[in-house]
């Protein structure tokens, strides 16, 4: 959106710089009008010229990490509550909606590139159920933990970057020829079914 915004605005500013002054009906505040019609009307190029610049940095910035991208959300923040003034010339309630998802994007950051961020692993259809917790281990891997009644089994469920389930590995298995539990491995995920029907009917 702000890569959009800041393309737009440069494009704008040297065509048509007189329509930003159409922003000065749409504001709340009369101090706001007043800049418009006053200074901002004799330095509209590098007025808009500054802002769209820095819509690109923090563009660029939601891609990166750590500091970079604390520096870029707080000025997405301050930028979209500075044009609030704008009501629906600024989207409204839109920009106040953004602002707040940027401050939660910038609080659970988990100061990875963009390309890096994979939060929850794919879980196969057959395995989304309330009496099942995960727990993601990391990018690829993730720890299902199933509880019928007393019983519960745990297993590690491994993915590869296409998200498909590649292995899954248990300690919980047990056999029936001595009724112990077995470390338990697989490369398809049909071997994983019999697993729960069997706990499910016990």
């Amino acid at each position: 959106m702000f890569a959009w915004a800041s393309w737009t605005n440069w494009k704008t500013s040297q065509q048509k710089p007189q329509f930003y002054l159409d922003y000065a009906d749409l504001a709340w505040s009369e101090w706001y009008r007043t800049f418009i019609h006053g200074w901002f009307a004799e330095n509209i190029n590098p007025v808009v010229g500054f802002i769209a610049t820095c819509q690109g940095l923090i563009a660029i910035s939601m891609l990166l990490k750590v500091w970079i991208f604390k520096i870029g959300s707080i000025g997405a923040i301050v930028f979209l509550i500075s044009i609030l003034q704008f009501g629906v010339g600024s989207g409204f309630p839109c920009t106040a909606t953004m602002s707040v998802a940027i401050y939660i994007l910038l609080k659970t950051h988990n100061n990875k590139f963009v390309w890096e961020r994979r939060y929850v692993p794919y879980v196969p259809p057959a395995l989304i159920d309330k009496r099942i917790k995960w727990v993601a281990i990391d990018s690829f891997s993730s720890n299902g933990t199933f509880t019928n009644g007393a019983n519960t089994i745990s297993a590690t469920l491994y993915f590869n970057e296409a998200d498909q389930l590649i292995n899954l590995i248990s300690d919980d298995r047990t056999a029936i020829s001595d009724m112990k539990q077995y470390c338990f491995s697989t490369h398809t995920f049909v071997c994983v079914i019999p697993l729960i029907e069997r706990i499910e009917n016990q």
